[in-house]
């Protein structure tokens, strides 16, 4: 479950190691947040996964922010997908030459080719849903 940088430091404050990819998303989320940055959040209720977009960030198993997160779904690709924001397009998604595929509201991706994510939206990495918040 992904939550906010500063109570994720409070809720951490006690522990003697923070990784850095922890340090990383803070971070992140913090300028993200400051540059008025829309918030995203890939959500997968049914392995309690929340993860906090920011821009640049890679998707998958061994690369990436999210890859303690993605590590366990082993048809996502090591470097699966990466998110992107830009004032005109808004949050986008881009396949990475994947082994799997990403999915889009159903719609295959062609590799490297950013597709404009939604609210509402579903994000399919190889065989893993995620409902797109944007707020």
């Amino acid at each position: 479950l992904m939550i906010g940088a500063e109570e994720h430091f409070r809720n951490t404050a006690n522990r003697t190691h923070v990784t850095v990819a922890e340090r990383t998303l803070a971070t992140a989320a913090t300028m993200a947040t400051k540059r008025g940055i829309p918030h995203l959040f890939l959500v997968n209720d049914n392995a309690s996964l929340r993860l906090a977009g920011v821009d640049g960030a890679v998707l998958g198993r061994r690369h990436g922010i999210y890859q303690e997160n993605l590590a366990p779904f082993s048809y996502i690709s090591g470097a699966h997908a990466q998110l992107a924001y830009s004032v005109g397009q808004g949050w986008t998604i881009t396949d990475k030459n994947s082994s799997n595929g990403t999915k889009v509201d159903g719609s295959a991706l062609v590799p490297e080719i950013p597709c404009v994510l939604h609210n509402g939206s579903k994000v399919q990495l190889a065989n893993v849903e995620f409902f797109i918040e944007i707020y």
